[in-house]
């Protein structure tokens, strides 16, 4: 939307006056993409995972994949723990 803006402010302003609204454009856009780019690293870092690189899997198969491992994972945790209530009950110090 900004550079079809400044396309029809380029027929209308001086070279000279046109530029600077050029560079500012292009430093708006800068920003905004840095900002985007920490953005999301913030928002990673918040929910506990590491930073990374776009790894070009789609977002909807990714989350499906991470779902079913997470799953996996709380099934392994949930056997584990069975494991050591059974191991601590035949030592004798079973839940009261």
């Amino acid at each position: 939307m900004l550079w079809a803006s400044a396309d029809k402010l380029r027929a209308q302003m001086d070279a000279a006056e046109y530029k600077h609204l050029v560079l500012g454009l292009i430093f708006l856009k800068y920003i905004s993409d840095t900002f985007a780019a920490q953005q999301g690293k913030v928002l990673l870092r918040y929910v506990g995972a590491a930073d990374v690189e776009d790894d070009g899997e789609v977002f909807e198969d990714k989350m499906k994949r991470l779902t079913t491992l997470l799953k996996q994972q709380q099934e392994q945790g949930a056997k584990l723990d069975a494991a050591i209530a059974r191991n601590l009950a035949w030592l004798g110090f079973g839940a009261e």
